[in-house]
């Protein structure tokens, strides 16, 4: 999920992989707010 939205389907091993790559480095919406800051800080 990104956003609410369905980014890929499919088998988990496949999803982990597409996760990974896709949004590991990403600093979008899912990402945490740190405590006393924004996410991107």
């Amino acid at each position: 999920l990104c956003g609410g939205r369905m980014l890929a389907s499919g088998v988990p091993e496949e999803i982990v992989g597409f996760y990974r790559k896709l949004c590991d480095s990403c600093q979008h919406i899912n990402e945490p707010v740190k405590e006393g800051g924004l996410a991107n800080d």
